[in-house]
């Protein structure tokens, strides 16, 4: 600071006060008014000393001092130093877990929390996993994606249960910095039902039966495109000495006995499977 717009000096031994040539802008003590410091930032002095100093975005720590130069109506210099420092800016994030059943997609967004309020998290640049990419597939498990916002978006395979492997998500703040965070998926079983049954007949009369096959959640239903079939993956299976049994679509099996046999049956197993492929006996 030039106090009072003034410099003191001394004339025959008297100390007098000269003021500040205000029609002489400041520099630096190289006679530049712009200064940039590689990895560092740039300092500009204005007019009347003021320096102003913007530092690049991944700086952080005091910064090197510059000499700031003025005269006084004698031509007189006077300097002084100005010296910044640069405090860290950190975002912080929270992970995400989600659970829901086999076979649907679930959806889960780790959430991110700026540093400080002037320097929010940088919506421009779009969030990824911890490799750079935006889409992850895991062998039996599923595929990940991420959107732009941060939402991980997680698709199983039907066949998949459990806990599935977590996915990084990072994002970054208006000065570059990231910060990173896991979303995890869990997926629930579905597991069908099926209900035997059993029929009676007179000697040498074709009987039918259907076992009651009920899905395990009301979101994966049974797979009426995919014909039942037996354990064995035939649709007819013939016992010597008792009969034939063979199994439509729907499940429902029609046994034509041989004409003298009586008895109960050995009987059939009945396999049908649900949206998400799960079998059920």
């Amino acid at each position: 600071e030039f106090k009072g717009g003034t410099v003191k000096v001394k004339v025959n031994g008297v100390e007098k006060t000269v003021p500040i040539n205000e029609t002489v802008p400041a520099t630096f003590e190289d006679g530049s008014t712009a200064k940039t410091v590689e990895g560092v930032g740039t300092y500009t002095v204005a007019a009347d000393g003021t320096v102003t100093f913007v530092p690049e975005k991944s700086f952080v720590g005091t910064a090197p001092s510059v000499r700031v130069v003025r005269e006084d109506m004698n031509g007189t210099k006077a300097s002084a130093i100005y010296t910044p420092t640069v405090t860290p800016v950190k975002p912080t994030a929270t992970p995400a877990e989600t659970t829901d059943i086999q076979g649907k997609t679930q959806t889960g967004k780790p959430e991110f929390t700026e540093g400080d309020s002037r320097v929010p998290i940088n919506e421009d640049v779009p969030a990824t996993f911890d490799d750079g990419s935006t889409t992850k597939t895991v062998e039996g498990v599923g595929t990940y994606t991420v959107a732009a916002d941060g939402t991980v978006t997680f698709v199983p395979e039907k066949s998949f249960v459990g806990t599935a492997p977590a996915v990084t998500v990072v994002r970054e703040d208006k000065n570059g910095t990231k910060a990173s965070a896991t979303y995890t998926p869990t997926v629930t079983p579905v597991t069908p039902t099926a209900t035997p049954v059993e029929t009676t007949d007179i000697q040498g009369a074709t009987q039918t039966g259907k076992p009651v096959f009920t899905e395990g959640d009301s979101r994966v239903p049974m797979d009426d495109d995919t014909p039942a079939t037996f354990e064995d993956g035939s649709t007819t299976k013939t016992i010597p000495g008792e009969g034939t049994y063979t199994v439509a679509p729907d499940g429902t099996v029609t046994f034509v006995p041989e004409k003298s046999f009586t008895g109960t049956g050995t009987g059939v197993t009945v396999k049908r499977v649900d949206k998400n492929g799960t079998p059920v006996t």
